[in-house]
């Protein structure tokens, strides 16, 4: 939030979705007039949801059915907005913003008539093409009309009956000619390899996938990437520096297991991909690197 303070209307662009009343708390405490939906009861500011689970609370290991648990719960929030007839953007907290998304994407995009789904690409505008028009499923768009509800009642169905990530079993969707869909351009968004590339061309929004091992605010913070002082306020001066990091294209290149562990099976996966007419279909069905990706 301190990251985009400068250009989100909170109060009327953001719905907040928390897990526990701490994270509800420490967004009333620093912001006091944002709209507040709790499953307990109203306010009149900030757009949050709060449903505490006990078990999601707790450390997650490798395939662990508690960490796939929240892929159907990102669908299930879906269907519920799809109820009231809105378009809207799935938006994951781990990403950088450089400008507003909303925005640049409504000034400079195409129609969104007849589609239903706009969908970010994993890797960057320097990526191999075989990693290019694969879903990352960090930050994507969801276009209201009545396809889509069937589309993510159809992805409801995979991910109820299926051990599968969304991003895998949208992959599959995408293929029926009954849905369209469409990838977002990388000089929108685009994945972490952006900072291991020649940092040209920075996007408007940099999703900082990775670390769930622990330590993900300390390699946010040797990034540069982190704004909080440590009584939790913002530091505009950190802001400042990583937007002008972001157009200088000095954002410090770090080295951790979790990014060397991704490389790898990232590099597989393109290899699997580039194998003539196999690498058409392993695109699609094979998921195993894009799933093993989720726990890094």
């Amino acid at each position: 939030m301190c990251n985009v303070n400068d250009f989100i209307n909170f109060e009327d662009e953001i719905l907040f979705f928390t897990l526990d009343k701490e994270s509800k708390h420490e967004l009333e405490s620093k912001y006091k007039n944002l709209n507040i939906y709790t499953w307990e009861s109203k306010y009149k500011n900030l757009n949050i949801y709060t449903w505490e689970t006990d078990c999601l609370s707790e450390t997650f290991s490798f395939g662990d059915s508690k960490y796939m648990s929240f892929f159907l719960l990102r669908t299930t929030i879906i269907k519920v907005l799809l109820r009231l007839k809105r378009t809207f953007w799935m938006l994951q907290a781990d990403t950088i913003w450089k400008e507003s998304i909303f925005k640049i994407f409504n000034e400079n995009y195409i129609n969104r008539s007849g589609y239903n789904v706009f969908l970010d690409q994993s890797g960057y505008d320097g990526s191999d093409r075989n990693r290019k028009e694969v879903m990352n499923g960090a930050n994507f768009l969801i276009v209201f009309n009545n396809k889509t509800r069937q589309f993510i009642d159809d992805l409801y169905w995979y991910q109820s009956n299926f051990y599968v990530t969304d991003p895998d079993a949208i992959k599959i969707m995408c293929t029926n000619s009954m849905y369209k869909c469409n990838y977002i351009d990388h000089k929108y968004i685009s994945g972490w390899e952006w900072v291991y590339g020649n940092q040209t061309n920075p996007p408007a929004l940099l999703q900082m996938d990775g670390e769930t091992e622990g330590g993900k605010i300390l390699t946010m913070k040797r990034y540069k990437m982190w704004f909080l002082n440590n009584d939790k306020s913002c530091n505009k001066n950190y802001v400042n520096n990583l937007q002008r990091m972001l157009r200088i294209g000095g954002v410090p290149k770090l080295f951790s297991t979790s990014k060397m562990k991704q490389s790898v099976l990232l590099y597989i996966g393109q290899v699997l991909s580039s194998i003539p007419i196999f690498g058409r279909w392993y695109k699609i069905y094979g998921g195993l690197p894009s799933l093993t990706l989720q726990f890094f």
